[in-house]
């Protein structure tokens, strides 16, 4: 994983300095580009009792509605270990949703903010029971884009999600607790 990790940042930074000598502005891509496609990857933090932070990775698409309004999709997976209740288990989750976001144009071109919501699909095990609830969830996200071309950008987010309780019905019956997740991802984009 860590592997991977560097080989993505060997990656930006030669995307960095190969488009940088097109001498495109960033002002004249947030103009140009209304549609996104990309990846996000970075660190996850839920609230959950005996769960620790973890890496996460995703994808966004989306386009924008006029000059400033984007409405986007997003899938974001964070698996993982835990200690529920004192014993090893697992605590896998992953995020799926819609986002509508506002793009600032001018000096703060490329910053935006706004709001998520979508279905969450958590699954945790201890020893040999396993549960999987599907709450929903909510929340509200900042982030930056800087074009390093047209059509290329790198930048990051940071998300504050919310989960409610949810109850699984299939197999042992059982609740899960309220918690929240604080997401801060890497991005690399890609506009068209």
């Amino acid at each position: 994983m860590v592997r991977s990790f560097f080989l993505t940042v060997a990656l930006m930074f030669s995307t960095m300095i190969t488009t940088t000598a097109f001498g495109q502005t960033a002002a004249d891509a947030v103009f140009d580009s209304k549609g996104w496609v990309g990846g996000l990857f970075g660190l996850h933090v839920p609230t959950y009792d005996d769960v620790d932070s973890r890496t996460a990775w995703g994808i966004t698409a989306g386009a924008k509605m006029g000059s400033e309004i984007g409405l986007g999709a997003y899938y974001l997976s964070a698996p993982g270990d835990a200690s529920l209740g004192g014993a090893g288990g697992e605590f896998n989750y992953s995020l799926v949703g819609i986002e509508l976001t506002y793009q600032f144009e001018g000096e703060a071109s490329g910053m935006y903010f706004g709001g998520r919501l979508g279905l969450t699909s958590l699954e945790t095990s201890v020893a040999t029971v396993t549960n999987d609830f599907n709450p929903y969830h909510w929340g509200a996200l900042v982030g930056y884009n800087h074009f390093l071309a047209r059509t290329i950008s790198i930048g990051g987010e940071g998300t504050f999600f919310s989960v409610p309780k949810d109850s699984d019905a299939s197999g042992v019956p059982a609740q899960s607790k309220a918690f929240e997740i604080i997401s801060l991802m890497a991005s690399m984009k890609f506009w068209f």
